[in-house]
């Protein structure tokens, strides 16, 4: 089985990733890179605010994974261009 089979559809039957550890049987680290290589294949699981994962059905769900997902490459480019400044600056 597939990460994917294991995360519903639609924001109301969100699971937890401690649900999804249980389910899976595998590590909580495991689970994460699971479900980011299945995002990095194009499928739109849904980090819910409120704890839990879900496939987005609505364009507003893309939107709020579009949103979460620029907001982690804002942050890492902000580490990105201190290090090289820093490690330029050295």
């Amino acid at each position: 089985m597939s990460i994917i089979d294991y995360i519903p559809k639609g924001r109301d039957n969100a699971i937890s990733r401690a649900d999804l550890v249980a389910y899976t049987g595998l590590p909580d680290r495991s689970v994460r890179r699971l479900i980011s290589a299945a995002r990095a294949a194009g499928h739109p699981i849904v980090g819910n605010p409120d704890g839990g994962y879900y496939m987005a059905e609505t364009e507003a769900d893309v939107r709020l994974l579009l949103n979460e997902l620029r907001s982690r490459m804002k942050k890492l480019a902000v580490c990105y261009n201190a290090v090289l400044t820093k490690g330029l600056a050295s």
